[in-house]
């Protein structure tokens, strides 16, 4: 038995069957066999060939012949599937097929329904073939804000080269000492009351503290005003984290 043959129909059979590595282990369980994700994964990659009575189960659960799955008969064998007839190469589903092999299609999950974020598809392509006859663009959609002149200071530069070969490791959890005490400093200046060292943590960017704060504080269904027009990522991460967001609009005409 060639494990290239039988790792070949085995992932076959399950493309016929509609069936994924999940569901023969869940097979497995309920009839007391003993099939591991590990060792189907092997199986399905063709590093290792299953025991006779494995054979025998993965068949039966297939609806296979054993000897066709084992690779004893030929390829253009008719698989033993009950009253159905099909050859074991013929998949009808709507798959992508590449000869005997379908390749699996990936639905987007529906937590991503009311997520909107224009870094790339039509609009952004849209804008790109205007650029190209001319027109001038002002991209908003992207928080980038080097080409708008926002260029980082000559001192945070200079004490970044400075301390380059000193923060090959990682920061304290809270982020650097340094760092929350000029936030602190910036809230006193600010006359921002109760802001202490201990209250200040540091994140990689606004973008990542924004998502790990929805994931803290929402439950599924819980409601979040947010103003419109708004940032996508509020809206975004709001709703990746289960919640609702509810935007009140922002009308600069209006007291």
């Amino acid at each position: 038995m060639s494990k290239e043959i039988f790792a070949e129909r085995l992932r076959t059979s399950m493309a016929q069957n509609g069936k994924k590595q999940v569901d023969l282990i869940r097979a497995a369980s309920e009839h007391g066999v003993k099939l591991g994700k590990s060792h189907i994964s092997q199986y399905v990659s063709g590093k290792t060939l299953p025991r006779p009575d494995i054979l025998h189960f993965l068949a039966d659960t297939l609806q296979v012949d054993a000897d066709w799955l084992r690779g004893d008969e030929p390829a253009d064998a008719q698989a033993a599937a009950g009253d159905s007839g099909n050859s074991i190469h013929t998949i009808h589903r709507n798959n992508t097929v590449m000869g005997d092999r379908k390749m699996r299609t990936f639905k987007k999950s529906s937590k991503l329904d009311n997520v909107l974020y224009d870094v790339r598809g039509p609009v952004v392509d849209e804008a790109a073939r205007m650029e190209e006859s001319g027109t001038q663009i002002l991209k908003l959609n992207i928080g980038n804000p080097a080409p708008f002149g926002f260029r980082t200071p000559d001192e945070v530069i200079y004490d970044m080269r400075r301390q380059l070969t000193e923060c090959e490791g990682y920061s304290p959890a809270n982020g650097l000492f340094s760092a929350r005490k000029a936030i602190m400093q910036y809230a006193q200046l600010k006359q921002i009351p109760n802001v202490s060292m201990e209250d200040i943590y540091t994140g990689n960017g606004v973008s990542e503290l924004i998502n790990i704060c929805m994931s803290a504080l929402l439950d599924d269904g819980d409601e979040i005003l947010i103003p419109s027009p708004d940032y996508p990522l509020w809206t975004a991460c709001a709703t990746l984290a289960g919640g609702t967001a509810v935007h009140y609009i922002c009308d600069e005409q209006s007291d």
